[in-house]
């Protein structure tokens, strides 16, 4: 997840540094994002959010979100998953430099959520 409000340059450093190969663009961000994807050495295909099916005139291919959902297989049930397996990447805010990619694992994300959860209900953890 990306901030929607950031301009070309910023998306260009983030395609570059994750190497992803998929992004999923809402309108929105759509001009700043096509600017940056023209150098996107990873970038294999976007999903587009809001587009109503216009072009976004990207040099990959494009789907609307509305038209790979619904065709997409559904996944199985359940993955073999561990606590200790990568679940994602969450992005530091830059404050010494340019932002840099937080390894997250499963379990980090149900004690972060807890732990949010309490602090902005104003619970004490017994109270949980």
């Amino acid at each position: 997840m990306v901030n929607p409000r950031l301009s070309a340059e910023e998306y260009a450093y983030y395609a570059e540094y994750s190497r992803a190969p998929v992004a999923v663009v809402h309108a929105e961000a759509m001009a700043a994002f096509a600017e940056a994807a023209r150098g996107a050495r990873f970038l294999k295909s976007v999903v587009t959010i809001g587009m109503g099916g216009a072009d976004p005139g990207l040099r990959v291919p494009a789907v609307a979100w509305e038209t790979a959902i619904p065709a997409a297989k559904p996944a199985p049930a359940r993955f073999d998953t561990h606590a200790y397996d990568l679940a994602g990447w969450l992005f530091t805010s830059g404050t010494s430099g340019k932002p840099k990619a937080a390894m997250h694992y499963h379990r980090d994300f149900p004690r972060g959520t807890s732990s949010a959860t309490r602090e902005r209900c104003c619970a004490s953890p017994r109270a949980t």
